[in-house]
């Protein structure tokens, strides 16, 4: 389970908190009614999916099968701003068939994408790019930027940042025991293609020295509010290569706080990361009985979206063939059943866990967030969060520069419907201002 959710990285955006005394509880919607079944001579009002496994690639009949390259670059010759504008039609075509976000980030952020294409085709033409790094500058200014990472729709033109990702996808398909095998290596395919190895550069080095470089310095901030009775620990961001140093910090930690009342954790500036890392440090060492939640993911069965999300299905059914359930549709759906079960049955903290979010909490902390609204393993306080999920992440490589683009195939639902892009996490209670001094005022409040 935990791994599963472990697919997510992106780019920490900061915020400060405001002071209000205003507050408020936030519930669950109320379940609807039981609707009354069907009379046993009557047929039901939607045909049973039969329980057979998704063919390997299933290629949806009205997508072309691809998209002819008027000006193909061929190697030695000059790039021509034809190149480069037969990549960005080639980008359009493939998010126009599988991103699925592009009204609702209309709705919430007010961004037209007719509007930002346009602008984009005319940067292209205006400023005339010789080569695929300037080409490359011109997406990330006025395509990507105003975006800001909603739907994870970004580009990889940072050489390190994709030489770091794709050793960690080989050295996921190469460890023994990783159960991600098929989806792992989709990623690693495209991003060792020979378009994308000439505009990145060498990616064989190992990740090995790297891994110094991507620990993040204190990390963690612990801090003691209230002598043996409030605790509190601001996380930074879920870094997979600060999970041992900082389980060692929070086991100090634990000690120090050992018989406190409350704990407070702070994810309202995370961006987010590998999930592993919070359940690790924070769930596994304070569980006692096993959990069980579901989300819901809808995409559309574009021929990219399918290599991707059948690769991933596969895996998973292998590994679990309770792990989820999948629906063929006009949108292919799956419902993600995930369950999380003790290490042991003595938790290292006792007292109550409070947990921080607002609209800078995203990503990874934004699927932590979920496990806790819908298990009430903590209790959530502040603003929603920034509606950056997906659980299945999407590649494509522009032929002709080389750019790889990732998106989110995929919009993930709770078990209401309520889409988790469009309105974020909804925390248990709500404040204007700071979550902060939201918290110290309900634990001092009766009901706490």
């Amino acid at each position: 389970m935990k791994l599963l959710l472990t697919l997510i990285i992106i780019l920490c955006i900061l915020s400060a908190c405001g002071r209000d005394e205003s507050m408020e509880q936030v519930t669950s919607p109320t379940p609807a009614a039981t609707q009354p079944t069907p009379s046993p001579e009557l047929p039901p009002p939607y045909p049973t999916p039969e329980p057979t496994p998704p063919p390997a690639i299933r290629y949806i009949p009205h997508e072309p099968e691809y998209i002819p390259l008027i000006f193909r670059w061929e190697e030695g010759n000059t790039f021509l701003v034809e190149h480069f504008l037969c990549d960005f039609d080639y980008l359009m075509h493939t998010l126009q068939l599988g991103f699925p976000l592009f009204d609702i980030a209309y709705r919430r952020h007010g961004l037209d994408i007719d509007v930002i294409e346009a602008a984009t085709r005319q940067a292209i033409v205006n400023e005339n790019p010789t080569t695929p790094w300037a080409f490359s500058q011109i997406l990330a200014q006025h395509f990507f930027r105003p975006f800001g990472g909603f739907g994870h729709l970004y580009q990889h033109w940072e050489a390190r940042l994709h030489l770091v990702l794709a050793n960690i996808y080989r050295d996921s398909i190469n460890e023994n025991g990783f159960f991600l095998h098929a989806y792992s290596q989709a990623i690693y395919e495209v991003m060792r293609a020979p378009a994308a190895v000439r505009f990145y550069g060498h990616i064989t080095v190992d990740i090995g020295q790297y891994e110094t470089g991507m620990i993040t310095p204190n990390n963690l901030r612990t801090e003691i509010l209230a002598d043996g009775k409030i605790a509190y620990v601001n996380v930074q961001r879920f870094n997979h290569y600060n999970i041992d140093h900082d389980l060692e910090v929070m086991t100090r930690f634990y000690d120090e706080i050992a018989g406190f009342e409350h704990l407070i954790i702070d994810l309202r500036q995370n961006p987010g990361g590998f999930t592993d890392y919070f359940f690790q440090i924070f769930v596994e060492p304070n569980l006692t009985t096993s959990l069980e939640w579901s989300v819901h993911e809808f995409f559309t069965a574009s021929r990219n979206n399918r290599i991707y999300a059948d690769a991933l299905i596969a895996d998973m059914l292998a590994y679990n063939p309770n792990s989820l359930t999948h629906h063929y549709g006009v949108m292919d759906k799956i419902e993600w059943h995930m369950k999380i079960d003790p290490l042991s049955y003595e938790r290292v903290f006792n007292g109550k866990l409070w947990v921080l979010i607002g609209p800078d909490s995203q990503s990874g902390v934004e699927s932590v967030a979920i496990f806790l609204r819908e298990t009430g393993f903590a209790t959530l306080v502040g603003q929603p969060t920034a509606g950056i999920m997906g659980a299945i992440s999407a590649y494509k490589l522009l032929p002709n520069s080389g750019i790889l683009v990732r998106y989110d195939l995929g919009l993930m639902t709770d078990s209401y419907g309520q889409s988790f892009e469009e309105f974020g996490v909804v925390p248990h209670y709500y404040t204007s201002g700071c979550a902060l001094e939201a918290v110290l005022e309900l634990i001092q409040s009766p009901i706490h």
